[in-house]
C-alpha cells in the first residue's frame, strides 16, 4: 500500500518546564517518591529498596508541545508511540497516523493502520489493507515509507503482539484454523504453528522464555492456548473468562498476565491452563510496559497524566507526574507522550525521560 504524504501546515516547538526543579512551565511534571514506611515499597530501614535506586527520575525535565492536524473535527488523537530513534506517531482519525521528529517536528510522514501500532528500533508495525479486503502486517519508517510487509494476509481478524526486539507475533484464523507466526524486524516469518480449530484471535503475548500464549474467542467468551513456535505444537485450549476487550503482556521475569474489560484477572506460567493471582502492584485501569533498561515496569493509566514505576521484582519506586496531560502514553525508547485537549490531539513529548 501508497498513501500521499502530507504537510504539517504549523508544528510548534516549545521548550515546555525543565530544570532539576520539575519543570516550571506547561512541560514540566513533578516525582512523588515512594512513601518511608517499611513494606512492600521499602527497605528494612524505612527508605526506598534497594532495587528502585535509579529507577525514578529526579524530574520529567522540558517537553517539546506540537499539534496533531485531523482530517475532520470529530477526530480523536488517543494513540501514540515513538520508535526507538525517538520518532512520533500519532493517530490523527480511526486509520490514519502522523509522524514526528523526536522534537515534535512534523516529518511529512503518515500511512494507514486501524489498530495500535508495535514500535520497533527504526519506525512503526501494524496491520494495513492488503486491498482485497484482508489484512497483512505492515511496516513504515519515519516518513510514512513502507518499509517491509509480512506474506499471507487474512480476511479474518488479526492481532499482533510485541515481541522483545524489532519484529512482532500475529496471530490470525482462516478454515484451516488458528495460526500464529513469529516475524522478525523484516517482518520475515521465523516460525510458525497452526492450531486446528474455528477461532477468533483476540490477542496473546510471548513469554519471556519463548512460548507464546494465544487469546482467542466465542463471542465474550476467552478462552488461551500455549504454542511452542521452536515445535509447531499446541497445547489444549483453557478458559480465561469472558470480556469484550482483551489484553495480554509478559512479565520481564516469565508467566502472563491477562486483562479483561480493564481488569488484570490472572497470571499464567508458560503450558499452565490455571489462571492465578495477577502481582500485587499491577492495578486495574493500566497497561504496563518495560522502562529503565528492562529494571522497571511502567504503569500507563487508561487516563491522567501520572505513571507508576515499579521495581522488575515488584517494588513501587515512585510516580512521574506529566504536567499539562490528560493522558499519557511511552514509547520504545523510553519517551513519553502526552496528550490534552477534548480529543487528545495537543501533544507534550518528553524524549527518554524512562529511557
Amino acid at each position: 500500500m501508497r498513501w500521499a504524504g502530507w504537510i504539517l501546515v504549523m508544528a510548534g516547538l516549545v521548550a515546555c518546564g525543565g530544570g532539576a526543579g520539575g519543570g516550571a512551565g506547561p512541560g514540566g511534571g513533578g516525582v512523588t517518591p515512594p512513601g518511608t514506611d517499611a513494606g512492600p515499597e521499602g527497605g528494612s530501614d524505612g527508605g526506598i529498596s534497594t532495587d528502585c535506586a535509579g529507577i525514578v527520575p529526579d524530574s520529567p525535565g522540558s517537553g517539546y508541545a506540537f499539534e496533531v492536524r485531523t482530517n475532520a473535527a470529530t477526530d480523536s488523537c488517543d494513540l501514540a508511540t515513538s520508535d526507538g530513534q525517538g520518532f512520533i506517531a500519532a493517530r490523527s482519525g480511526t486509520v490514519d497516523w502522523r509522524e514526528f521528529s523526536a522534537i515534535g517536528l512534523g516529518t511529512g510522514g503518515s500511512f494507514q493502520a486501524p489498530s495500535a501500532l508495535v514500535p520497533q528500533s527504526r519506525g512503526f508495525v501494524g496491520l494495513a489493507s492488503d486491498g482485497n479486503g484482508g489484512l497483512v502486517v505492515e511496516s513504515w519508517d519515519e516518513n510514512g515509507n513502507p518499509r517491509f510487509v509480512s506474506m499471507g494476509g487474512s480476511s479474518g481478524m488479526v492481532a499482533l503482539a510485541p515481541v522483545q526486539g524489532d519484529g512482532a507475533v500475529a496471530f490470525s484464523a482462516d478454515a484451516a484454523g488458528l495460526k500464529v507466526r513469529a516475524l522478525d524486524g523484516t517482518l520475515n516469518e521465523t516460525a510458525a504453528a497452526i492450531v486446528p480449530g474455528t477461532f477468533t484471535p483476540r490477542g496473546g503475548a510471548r513469554d519471556a522464555s519463548g512460548p507464546v500464549l494465544a487469546l482467542v474467542g466465542s463471542g465474550s467468551t476467552v478462552s488461551g492456548i500455549w504454542i511452542d513456535l521452536a515445535k509447531g505444537t499446541a497445547g489444549t485450549p483453557f478458559p480465561v473468562g469472558t470480556a469484550t476487550a482483551v489484553l495480554a503482556r509478559p512479565l520481564l521475569g516469565g508467566g502472563v498476565v491477562v486483562r479483561l474489560d480493564g481488569h488484570w484477572s490472572g497470571l499464567v506460567q508458560p503450558g499452565d491452563s490455571t489462571l492465578r493471582a495477577p502481582p500485587a502492584w499491577l492495578l486495574d485501569g493500566t497497561d504496563f510496559v518495560p522502562a529503565r533498561a528492562g529494571k522497571a515496569y511502567a504503569l500507563v493509566p487508561v487516563s491522567g497524566s501520572a505513571i507508576d514505576l515499579v521495581s522488575a521484582q515488584g517494588n513501587r519506586c515512585g510516580a512521574v507526574t506529566f504536567a499539562a496531560a490528560t493522558s499519557v502514553s511511552l514509547g520504545l525508547d523510553g519517551s513519553v507522550i502526552g496528550g490534552s485537549g477534548p480529543r487528545g490531539c495537543s501533544k507534550i513529548f518528553w524524549r527518554g525521560v524512562l529511557r
